[in-house]
């Protein structure tokens, strides 16, 4: 009986689902594309329900061809994954067209251009006020060091006048616009520059006015708008062409897509292009798309940085190493170059100005005993100097002995002054056996690397009220930090990692950064620091040939209610 009852059910099942009315979720065409190989790919977030026929019917190719540039998909589609659609001459919709946009050049200054034919048509029908008749019309693009008001004065034209006749108002940025300027009677600008040519469609280069030379030498600045959007390159070896792509990267890239949505919903102006650094360096560098970029991201890995490093040189494009330590042996010879990951002796100088010493407190600098050790003792014994710490250089064995005058108002402060595995986990250990004896009130400050020792015990750093200095520190108490995690979640139906949060915030900063400082960032990048997600942003230039580091870290402080992050200044 039950088996018939079984028999029925699987019988009658198909009757009911045929019934049922099922609506496929519609596939949007994503605006997003990446260049890999050589080939150009729209980037598209697989949504749930969306299947292959659904998404290559959207896209109008065959099922064949997404199995081509998705290698990894034979298993089915899964909702939030990322994949590639190719690009061709039948599928891309129509778009209206653009005016080509201008090549930036980090030698030419900015010139006044003039257009005799376009600027009689348009005197023609304009009349500004005063009824005076408008003979001319100059095109004036403002430079980097320029105001309104004294466009307004060098052509002898009310700034409301000026302002009126571009369609702008008073709280609308004139920087690197190209302003209409129209000209009455026989007026000409009160320099005696030359402004106008005797034929049709002739551009004339006026020779620019240079301000009063500056101490350090001073690149074109370029400001972006609809008009002139940001245009960016990222560069990751996402390994797509060898059938087997990097997790790691895909995850940078995802906290990036992140990025770029949010930013764009604030109202900048973008476009990115994606680069699989597989492909060739060459390749990517002739890429006519690529030579476009404002901002270079990537490559990851030093080794692969130096024709792009070149590239960035010779044409004064920003570059930005995002996450390899050994790139920071780069920036003294690339100006354009910033390296985002801290250096470890920029770790260690914010560990040491955390001790926040005064002349009361007593420091005390347990020197390691490994050979390894001499070094790192030396240089923690130079930024104690210079920062004017007064301490006093002991073994393991004198601690115990020197800390019973600390209180809970003034504890003693300590330093363990090595990164060798043996010697600080036997620090950290007899330290909180110390703790636990109540032998007196201290503190212990110590390197990254103490504190992610597989031997280091998590509760003996809570016990010992532990401080280090790190690059990156995700604070999950942090509402924004949970908030990227709902809405990275939603959107890839995956955890963030590491990488995903600095994708994420290496995009925050540097497009905020541009929408700041337009392409000045390459000068004034220590004007703009900033506190995101995973890491904090402050670049620092040791001179005007050298590039950017970043010299800001999180300082963590083990404290037994939990982790309380404080910045580094």
């Amino acid at each position: 009986m039950k088996r018939l009852l079984f028999l029925l059910f699987l019988l009658s099942a198909p009757l009911a689902l045929s019934a049922q009315t099922y609506t496929a979720p519609d596939v949007v065409v994503s605006k997003e594309k990446a260049n890999i190989a050589g080939k150009v790919y729209y980037v598209h977030k697989v949504l749930p329900k969306q299947t292959v026929y659904s998404i290559c019917k959207a896209y109008g190719i065959t099922s064949d061809q997404l199995s081509a540039a998705n290698p990894d998909i034979g298993g089915g589609l899964k909702a939030g994954s990322i994949i590639f659609i190719p690009v061709d001459k039948a599928n891309i919709p129509a778009e209206p067209a653009a005016t080509p946009r201008k090549q930036q050049t980090s030698t030419t200054p900015a010139a006044v251009k003039v257009t005799e034919k376009a600027a009689e048509e348009k005197a023609e029908t304009e009349k500004p006020a005063g009824d005076k008749v408008v003979t001319r019309v100059i095109e004036h693009r403002v430079r980097w060091y320029e105001s309104l008001s004294g466009i307004a004065r060098k052509y002898g034209i009310p700034e409301n006048e000026l302002l009126d006749y571009n369609g702008l108002t008073a709280s609308d940025s004139v920087k690197g616009r190209v302003l209409l300027i129209p000209v009455m009677g026989d007026i000409e600008p009160d320099d005696g520059e030359e402004v106008e040519s005797d034929r049709d469609e002739e551009i004339v280069e006026e020779k620019e006015e240079e301000p009063e030379a500056p101490m350090n030498p001073v690149r074109p600045i370029r400001w972006f708008s609809a008009e002139e959007p940001l245009h960016i390159a990222l560069v990751l070896p996402f390994n797509l062409s060898g059938g087997s792509a990097s997790a790691n990267f895909l995850n940078f890239y995802s906290g990036a897509l992140m990025a770029i949505q949010e930013q764009k919903e604030k109202g900048a102006h973008l476009v990115v292009n994606v680069y699989d650094l597989s492909q060739g360096a060459n390749s990517i560098l002739q890429d006519s798309k690529f030579q476009e970029s404002d901002l270079i991201i990537g490559p990851v890995e030093a080794p692969t940085m130096q024709p792009f490093l070149d590239y960035s040189d010779r044409n004064g494009i920003a570059l930005v190493s995002p996450l390899d330590h050994k790139a920071d042996s780069l920036v003294d010879y690339h100006p354009f170059l910033f390296q985002v990951p801290a250096h470890s002796r920029t770790q260690l100088r914010n560990l040491v100005e955390s001790l926040h010493a005064h002349p009361q407190d007593r420091v005390l600098l347990v020197a390691g005993t490994a050979a390894s050790d001499a070094r790192f003792v030396a240089e923690m014994e130079a930024d104690l100097r210079s920062l004017g710490v007064s301490y006093r250089k002991v073994s393991l064995g004198e601690v115990s002995s020197l800390v019973s005058g600390g209180t809970a108002a003034n504890p003693v402060k300590i330093l363990i002054g090595s990164e060798n595995k043996s010697f600080s986990t036997e620090a950290v250990r007899s330290l909180n056996a110390l703790s636990k004896r109540g032998g007196g009130h201290f503190e212990v400050w110590g390197t990254n690397r103490v504190r992610n020792y597989e031997t280091s015990d998590p509760d003996a750093l809570f016990n010992i009220r532990f401080h280090t200095s790190v690059p990156y520190f995700v604070d999950y108490s942090n509402p924004a930090d949970r908030q990227f995690v709902l809405r990275y979640r939603a959107m890839f139906y995956a955890e963030p990692d590491d990488f995903s949060f600095q994708g994420y915030d290496v995009f925050t900063y540097f497009i905020t950064a541009m929408s700041q400082q337009g392409t000045g960032i390459i000068n004034h990048a220590d004007t703009v620091p900033m506190q995101i997600l995973h890491c904090n942003f402050q670049f620092v230039r040791d001179n005007e040939e050298s590039g950017w580091r970043n010299h800001a870290t999180r300082n963590l402080v083990y404290e037994k209610e939990g982790f309380s992050i404080l910045i580094s200044k």
